[in-house]
């Protein structure tokens, strides 16, 4: 509505000047007319006092003065002067005729002739206009008249209360017309202002309508033309992400294929090592033992002995944890709670650092493939302890509720700068963007964090869903 107001305002101040002028001109015609009517009134009494001058007729002088300011209500004033400057006759209503009165106006000689002469004069009685005319050409008496205004403002104030209706009703036509150009020219820019909202929140189907050719109109066709093409484009956008998104899903069902034959290798594989080659390593210690039994050994072959044993034991060790890194057997016959707890004591076993470990809910529902992440989680995290954190303490909290699993793995060590390893250097810890692949795949989340100086949390955050335990 601001074009409106600036039109509105428009309007007012050409009328309010229209207003002003038609008053000014009405006023000064008015005022022609008054000094008109006293000229002619002035010429026509001189002319009508020539023969009662002459001949000394005062009565028929007093009786043309009397009869026409009678006859003339805006008459104030009406008198004869005589050659000498004196009053000859004058009005019942005369003002007191005063010297100054006198002095104020006269006729002018002009070509050796007399003429008459017309002054506005402001007196107690209000303005007037005074004429001055000679009775005679060649000057002597002259006759005054005084008119006064009153019948000029009380018609100029009518006509002023007409004009003021007028230009009133002509003002309140021209808003009126106004508003409704306005409203008309600016609906179709409020259209494209709703019309650009409504896209800015998505609604890519809307179209702008087409009033007319004008430039408006040629803004609402080009606007269209735009909004085609971005529907166009947002379309191919949608069909992009969705071919995107079926591509990760599909590199999500591989990498847990991947996961998941890998996971069953290393099964197989721990498998072999403890039922052929650890009995074939039990066997051989059997023999030596027997061996060793048959005769009196001489020292060098005990020597041997004691020392081909060790190694075998050694190797019987090895191979064990071997087996147990590949794919602890304690996870499929007992479960996520009771692999944990066994790691927790091996680690505790071989390093100089405290582990603490937390289990709330009910780790036995889990199903195979959040099992295993979790392990696999908690056993990379624990690595990375050892590897670098140069820690004191270890804690791992492990809770589970109907709608997800969390896992949280935190250190009092030396920490590290998160973005850093994450994004500057990733090649080197690929144990990170394992674990963070791993979750990810299962549909959950993996937060690092960690500072130079303030230790090392690790959380992971995976929902349980009911395909979960099915595999891929």
């Amino acid at each position: 509505m601001k074009m409106f107001g600036l039109i509105a305002a428009v309007v007012v101040a050409v009328a309010a000047c229209s207003f002003a002028w038609m008053q000014s001109a009405l006023s000064t015609s008015l005022s022609l007319q008054v000094e008109s009517r006293a000229r002619a009134l002035a010429t026509y009494v001189a002319s009508r006092s020539v023969d009662p001058l002459l001949t000394n007729n005062i009565y028929a002088l007093n009786a043309l003065v009397d009869d026409t300011v009678k006859n003339n209500e805006d008459v104030k004033y009406l008198f004869v002067v005589g050659e000498n400057g004196e009053v000859i006759v004058s009005s019942e209503k005369t003002l007191a005729i005063s010297d100054e009165l006198l002095a104020a106006n006269a006729s002018v000689e002009e070509g050796g002739s007399q003429r008459e002469s017309s002054k506005a004069l402001d007196t107690d009685a209000g303005k007037i206009m005074d004429n001055a005319a000679p009775v005679f050409k060649e000057g002597g008496a002259e006759v005054r008249v005084g008119m006064g205004y009153e019948s000029v403002g009380s018609f100029t104030a009518d006509v002023r209360s007409q004009l003021l209706v007028i230009v009133g009703l002509v003002l309140a036509v021209a808003m009126v017309v106004a508003y409704a150009i306005v409203k008309m020219t600016l609906k179709p820019v409020k259209d494209l202002v709703s019309l650009t909202e409504r896209v800015s929140k998505g609604e890519l189907g809307e179209r702008a309508h087409e009033y007319n050719h004008d430039e408006i109109g040629k803004l609402a066709e080009s606007f269209n033309r735009m909004l085609d093409d971005l529907q166009v484009s947002e379309a191919e956008r949608n069909d992009y992400v969705d071919k995107l998104a079926d591509k990760e899903r599909t590199l999500g069902l591989l990498l847990q294929k991947v996961i998941n034959a890998q996971e069953d290798e290393r099964k197989r594989i721990a498998r072999e090592l403890h039922d052929e080659t650890s009995h074939s390593l039990t066997a051989m210690l059997i023999e030596l033992q027997s061996l060793r039994g048959e005769g009196l050994p001489t020292a060098a072959q005990e020597r041997h002995a004691a020392a081909l044993k060790a190694l075998i034991d050694q190797a019987l060790k090895d191979i064990n944890q071997l087996a147990w890194n590949l794919r602890p057997s304690v996870l499929d016959k007992f479960g996520l709670q009771v692999s944990l707890e066994r790691y927790v004591e091996e680690i505790e076993g071989h390093h100089e650092f405290s582990v603490d470990l937390v289990v709330r809910g009910d780790v036995a529902s889990l199903p195979p493939d959040v099992e295993i992440t979790i392990y696999r989680l908690v056993q990379e995290a624990v690595t990375n302890v050892v590897k670098y954190a140069q820690a004191r303490e270890v804690g791992i909290m492990l809770v589970v509720n109907a709608a997800f699993v969390s896992v949280v793995v935190e250190d009092d060590g030396v920490g590290f700068d998160v973005e850093a390893v994450t994004r500057l250097r990733p090649g080197e810890h690929l144990g990170l963007l394992g674990m963070d692949e791993r979750v990810s795949i299962l549909g959950g989340t993996l937060d690092i964090e960690s500072s130079p100086g303030g230790g090392t949390t690790i959380i992971a955050k995976v929902p349980l869903r009911k395909e979960a335990g099915h595999g891929v």
